[in-house]
């Protein structure tokens, strides 16, 4: 939004967010998107690179590129929002050619073992959305296995989920076809389920995300199967320590 960052917001199309958005003036109406040109895509390439070399050198062990959730990537990725005409649009292999861009740059700068992607195959998220997701995930997520990534993660809604609900397919079968690396699966599980999914081999790895806001001892809970704390969602966007570092450890 502009009042966060002086511009107009960029995506691959000129599109708009569905809802207000979130900003430190409050929550204010959504703006219509620059499409990106050719210049744009290259600066963002390098953007890519300098943001992985400098997670490296800050002494993470590795990067997740956040292809999912209504993001840029995910734009280009998805039929509702990339509307282009060039080679960045139209047809899946078109609009897969950013993601691998940017994944071949940044495992370029820090190496495929240190690099993984996180895609959110199916649902509509922030307005972002495909008709036909198998279509472009599927070859998506086999590309990323060509390119041999650490791992790949997926953020699946169901028909019944706590934040985005959807009745489209999980995609996840279609992509352990394809992807042979580590596969890590996200959204609304609990302990049990999780223990389950990566027992039966549907994934390798659960990701949780919303748990760890209210309990940073999440781990150990998770280990000693203690009750969790309860996020509250009206503090995920303020700017002080409410809902950021002060949720109780587990005693």
């Amino acid at each position: 939004h502009s009042s966060v960052t002086g511009q107009q917001p960029v995506s691959c199309s000129a599109t708009k967010a569905p809802e207000a958005l979130h900003t430190y003036d409050g929550k204010q109406a959504p703006e219509v998107a620059r499409p990106l040109t050719k210049e744009d895509i290259a600066r963002i390439l390098n953007d890519y690179e300098n943001a992985a070399r400098n997670a490296l050198q800050s002494g993470f062990d590795g990067v997740q590129i956040h292809a999912a959730n209504g993001y840029l990537i995910d734009e280009f990725l998805r039929d509702g929002t990339n509307h282009r005409s060039d080679e960045y649009g139209g047809s899946p292999e078109n609009r897969i050619r950013f993601l691998r861009e940017v994944t071949e740059r940044v495992i370029a700068t820090i190496g495929a073992d240190k690099t993984s992607v996180r895609l959110s195959p199916n649902g509509d998220t922030q307005g972002c959305i495909d008709s036909h997701p198998e279509q472009v995930f599927v070859p998506a997520a086999k590309l990323l296995n060509d390119l041999d990534i650490a791992f790949l993660e997926l953020r699946e809604p169901g028909p019944n989920g706590t934040f985005g609900k959807t009745d489209q397919p999980k995609l996840h079968g279609p992509i352990r076809e394809v992807f042979r690396k580590p596969l890590v699966l996200n959204q609304d599980y609990t302990r049990e389920e999780a223990i389950e999914t990566v027992a039966t081999g549907v994934a390798d790895a659960i990701a949780f995300g919303r748990p760890f806001l209210a309990n940073p001892d999440l781990v150990r809970r998770l280990e000693d199967n203690l009750p969790q704390n309860k996020d509250d969602i009206r503090t995920w966007y303020s700017q002080g320590a409410e809902g950021y570092t002060d949720y109780p450890l587990a005693r």
